[in-house]
């Protein structure tokens, strides 16, 4: 009984100590260089890009068709 005892007192102070460290960490304001966010706009710029060139290059016949299907995939998926 008194080895859970122990055992019990040594889990609490390994748990206090934790809790005290990530007050601690919590106080500091967390920076991000890369959100979620950007990520979505960074992924949606560049497949204007790619519809804008894929619009300019005329060697195919296709293009037309190609970048009309880019540009209905992106306002089928908005960005919020």
């Amino acid at each position: 009984m008194t080895r859970l005892l122990r055992l019990d007192a040594s889990i609490r102070r390994d748990v206090d100590g934790v809790e005290s460290r990530a007050g601690n960490a919590g106080d500091r304001a967390m920076m991000t260089l890369l959100t979620i966010n950007r990520v979505y706009y960074l992924i949606g710029f560049v497949v204007m890009l790619l519809v804008v060139m894929t619009l300019r290059g005329s060697r195919q016949p296709q293009t037309f068709y190609h970048g009309t299907v880019l540009v209905s995939v992106r306002w089928d998926l908005p960005v919020r």
